[in-house]
């Protein structure tokens, strides 16, 4: 069940929602803008994404999506990787904005 914006460690990062399965907080989500990297080695050290990704890489179960693309982070570590077929043909051509507007399910991992 997905509630707000919830505040973890000590109250130093926001993800943009919990899911608690049996009352309890088993892991989060963080909403990306669409055509947003995903990847942290390309965010600049002094941009918001930088900073609120070295608080967010903290938490244990992290769903990290931008609409297109889906990442599922355990323990600092990407278990599951996925992107909608336009959105991979994009990246590959070099978009920046992969599908706006467009509503698309994620298929297989990258």
């Amino acid at each position: 069940m997905p509630h707000d914006e919830v505040s973890e460690l000590d109250g130093s990062v926001r993800p943009d929602f919990a899911i608690r399965v049996g009352g309890l907080i088993t892991g989060h989500v963080e909403l990306k803008a669409p055509g947003t990297s995903l990847d942290p080695a390309s965010y600049g050290a002094s941009t918001h994404n930088f900073r609120q990704w070295q608080r967010l890489r903290k938490l244990p179960n992290l769903l990290h999506t931008n609409g297109t693309e889906f990442r599922l982070w355990r323990s600092r570590r990407v278990v599951v990787a996925f992107a909608a077929p336009a959105a991979r043909k994009a990246a590959q051509a070099g978009s920046r904005h992969a599908l706006s507007g467009s509503a698309v399910l994620p298929t297989r991992a990258l």
